[in-house]
């Protein structure tokens, strides 16, 4: 899924979104909201280890997506 996404975004002319990725960013979204029900479920349970996996993967999905509108947006 990250290999169609690089392919799509940064291999044209410009940066553009089909509906194609448009649909894989709004699963991957999707995703990402359910991960924040799993951290705050996995944080009420006690479990400090699991939760602090899922936080990084949260983190790491926000960032991604705060990336690709920079790119957005300062794209010629």
């Amino acid at each position: 899924m990250g290999a169609y996404l690089v392919r799509q975004l940064y291999f044209n002319s410009k940066f553009q979104f089909k509906l194609k990725t448009k649909l894989v960013l709004g699963i991957t979204l999707a995703i990402n909201f359910y991960l924040i029900y799993r951290y705050i479920d996995l944080e009420s349970k006690g479990l400090k280890w699991w939760s602090a996996l899922v936080l990084r993967d949260i983190v790491v999905y926000f960032l991604v997506f705060f990336w690709m509108l920079v790119e957005y947006k300062t794209w010629n």
